[in-house]
């Protein structure tokens, strides 16, 4: 078998293993609800409610029951658990993330009242999965170290895009493949996006590892 066709192979066995374990894991609990999240590598076009514009990847939430945008996610349902899913080139591979990022958005999805409340964004999101008191903005030096953004980044790096190290734009945490998960506006819904296109839908000059100050 030549080079080519056995990595044809293993992708073909890779991809039924992970559709074998969405098809027969149990998605329902307890009462509660396990939802898959299933990014696409296609991007759409979102509007801020300032009339910003950017590039986010599609997100289909998925249960045994139905498959919509997660935009759209029924407000009923209750989750107890999350599962990531990146779709390629008609493979899905499965995103491991850490647990307390994993929380985090569980808690988000569960407590809509996050969505509606002005003041809860990309950057309580951030500072929640870091476990810093709340705090503006305008202090985050006070709680947040910024370095220079290395090459090689890890799950669960937050990413502040910023002017400088003064003019705060957006915040972003890293969860493999060269994605980014955050949340667009005060009570805005759960994005994912690549870096570039972060930096440029908010005209970043400097993007920055931020590590929260023990």
């Amino acid at each position: 078998m030549s080079p080519s066709a056995t990595l044809i192979f293993l992708f073909l066995l890779y991809k039924l293993k992970i559709n074998a374990r969405v098809k027969n894991e149990s998605l329902t609990f307890r009462g509660f609800e396990m939802l898959k999240l299933f990014i696409c590598s296609n991007k759409q076009r979102i509007v801020t409610i300032d009339g910003c514009i950017f590039n986010v990847l599609k997100v289909f939430a998925i249960t045994n029951f139905w498959k919509r945008e997660l935009s759209n996610y029924p407000m009923f349902y209750v989750v107890e658990n999350v599962d990531f899913f990146f779709k390629i080139c008609g493979f899905s591979f499965r995103i491991e993330i850490t647990p307390r990022l994993k929380k985090v958005i569980v808690d988000f999805l569960n407590n809509r009242d996050l969505k509606r409340k002005p003041g809860f964004d990309c950057y309580s999101l951030a500072s929640s999965f870091c476990n810093l008191p709340k705090h503006k903005k305008r202090d985050l030096n006070l709680f947040w170290e910024l370095k220079p953004l290395k090459t090689w980044r890890e799950v669960g790096d937050v990413i502040f895009f910023m002017d400088y190290d003064t003019y705060f734009h957006h915040a972003a945490i890293y969860i493999g493949f060269g994605l980014y998960i955050s949340v667009f506006d005060d009570g805005g819904n759960i994005e994912i996006s690549r870096l570039e296109d972060i930096r440029v839908g908010f005209k970043a000059r400097n993007i920055y590892l931020a590590v929260p100050r023990l």
